[in-house]
């Protein structure tokens, strides 16, 4: 059996001035945990590439006219978060730690899209291993909103505003006759 996401966690630690992210896959094997740090300057980058990621599921869809991307993405977004499971604790029972059980700085991401329309995340240590995650686009929007909260909690001062709450700027003002 394939390993499969179990659960996400993004949290600040105020200490070491990081997002350490936590995912934990279920294998045939058993539960492993991968832990990550996350800097506020390799956050405001990721946010770039995921923010392009969302919207590239929205322009590779050649029936949704170009005026209805940003309309249909916040759907999506809406629709994704709307479906995910944000109140259930993040398990801290025995796991394997493949990587250690200290978290490993990151220093390059990548996503690229699957031909089944998925995303691949790819994180990698300046020195070692990389860890790739498939996301589809709920899981996709979903990280968004956790990496979202937790800089917001780390007052790093970075504008990272899913979609969904960007104030949509105003059109022309109705024309009378």
């Amino acid at each position: 059996m394939p390993e499969r996401l179990h659960q996400l966690n993004l949290h600040f630690d105020p200490m070491e001035d990081r997002i350490l992210l936590r995912m934990t896959v279920v294998s045939s094997e058993a539960l492993s945990e991968f832990r990550i740090w996350l800097t506020r300057r390799f956050v405001a980058l990721l946010w770039k590439s995921l923010q392009g990621a969302a919207a590239e599921s929205v322009r590779a869809d050649e029936r949704i006219a170009p005026a209805s991307r940003d309309a249909v993405l916040r759907f999506q977004q809406e629709s994704a978060l709307a479906q995910a499971d944000f109140s259930t604790p993040f398990s801290q029972g025995e796991v394997a730690t493949p990587l250690g059980d200290a978290p490993i700085l990151v220093s390059r991401a990548r996503i690229t899209r699957t031909p089944q329309g998925g995303q691949i995340l790819s994180l990698q240590a300046a020195d070692g291993p990389a860890l790739q995650i498939n996301m589809n686009d709920q899981l996709l929007h979903s990280f968004m909103k956790l990496l979202s909260e937790a800089a917001g909690k780390a007052h790093w001062g970075l504008d990272l505003k899913l979609t969904s709450e960007r104030e949509e700027t105003p059109g022309p003002p109705p024309c009378c006759v």
